[in-house]
């Protein structure tokens, strides 16, 4: 959510979270900047439908995403619909939370390190520093006004895991 409220900023785009994860070939406008976990499962898709795009792999620190993952619900919905496994125990539920990070991570590079997608990839590490944030920016042709706004925007947390207990947003961070 954090992602797209700073690409926000950028005039010329439109961005979202997650506003079209349920449908299975979704369509976007054109200059359209979308934050969705769940392209990772139609990247054949997008990639054909928007042979111009580029992609945005959000790289977080690996142990934030585990502790992030072993939080929420959705997690024991993952083992149940690949497994056939219930999580009865933290432990349980923290080496699922490696495995499901590292087949992500993985599905993620072997996509686009093949050398006909590079040049359509780009990793931005979470958080990202000024010089990465006006990377992105200076690739999606962003003026250069907006560059500070969007990046004091990233900077804030929308959506951050709480503690187990507590009301958390439905998407990710």
């Amino acid at each position: 959510m954090t992602f797209a409220k700073a690409c926000g900023h950028f005039s010329g785009f439109t961005s979202a979270h997650e506003s079209r994860d349920k449908d299975l070939k979704p369509t976007y406008p054109d200059y359209h900047i979308e934050s969705c976990w769940h392209a990772i499962w139609k990247l054949d898709w997008l990639t054909g439908r928007y042979p111009d795009a580029l992609f945005v792999y959000l790289r977080r620190n690996k142990h934030d995403v585990i502790n992030s993952w072993i939080q929420r619900p959705r997690l024991d919905m993952l083992a149940d619909g690949m497994m056939r496994k219930q999580l009865k125990t933290e432990k349980e539920r923290l080496a699922f939370a490696h495995y499901w990070y590292a087949f992500v991570t993985s599905l993620i590079h072997n996509y686009f390190d093949n050398t006909a997608m590079k040049y359509r990839f780009m990793v931005l590490e979470v958080p990202p520093t000024f010089d990465g944030w006006k990377e992105l920016c200076n690739r999606l042709v962003v003026s250069r006004d907006e560059i500070k706004p969007s990046f004091e925007e990233w900077e804030t947390k929308h959506n951050a895991t709480k503690a187990k207990g507590e009301k958390n947003g439905a998407g990710t961070d």
